[in-house]
């Protein structure tokens, strides 16, 4: 999928982004995304599940599953994408084995030192790094280190840079469902073409609570 193609897909409302499976810590199986999808009318379906360096499953078989699976749904489309944190030397955890086989890369902040110089230096590497400019690029849940450290006035403006960093750099800003108000309302301020809607959802019971949440 092209950067143009995904941006197209990310100002509809016909896609489920940000899923996770029972390949790793979510509850339903990659078929039971499928279903859903189609029962409810969503035409695109994007897994972004969990890697580290050193794989708890087999990624190929995680792969090979969402296309034969996508098989059997004429009106539903996959995106194999994935979600690997950032390590404070701005490099991210994951392996180059599976790198051809995703089209997607979401960046996340998970375990970080409490360091807020350190935690922007970290994304603007990253942002910036050569490595990565194949792959459509999005950062998910932003600001939940902020959550975590103080949503202080020099964190938010630190935070305000990052995502125009990002924004500059190509990257897709994930508006995180389960996010605080506050930094829904941050991420909203910046261009609705680099905004991408994420249920982060760990089951199919979640996709259906969040149909009340306004995106």
């Amino acid at each position: 999928i092209t950067q143009e193609k995904f941006k197209t897909l990310a100002s509809s409302n016909n896609y489920l982004f940000h899923l996770h499976t029972d390949y790793t810590d979510g509850l339903n199986s990659i078929e039971d995304y499928f279903c859903y999808a189609s029962k409810n009318m969503f035409n695109t379906v994007v897994f972004t599940e969990h890697v580290r360096e050193k794989i708890s499953y087999n990624f190929e078989d995680f792969y090979s599953e969402i296309r034969r699976i996508e098989n059997k749904f004429e009106n539903v489309n996959a995106i194999v994408g994935v979600e690997s944190k950032i390590f404070p030397d701005g490099t991210i955890d994951i392996p180059d084995s599976i790198l051809p086989m995703i089209d997607l890369l979401c960046f996340a902040c998970h375990s970080f030192p409490d360091d807020i110089n350190l935690y922007a230096e970290a994304f603007k590497k990253v942002f910036v790094d050569a490595k990565w400019r194949s792959f459509i690029r999005v950062w998910v849940h932003p600001g939940r280190f902020l959550q975590r450290i103080g949503l202080s006035k020099h964190n938010i403006d630190i935070f305000h840079g990052l995502l125009n960093t990002a924004v500059d750099e190509g990257v897709f800003i994930e508006k995180n469902l389960k996010q605080v108000n506050l930094l829904r309302k941050i991420i909203e301020g910046i261009p609705s073409e680099s905004q991408v809607v994420g249920h982060d959802a760990h089951s199919v019971g979640e996709l259906e609570a969040h149909k009340s949440v306004p995106s």
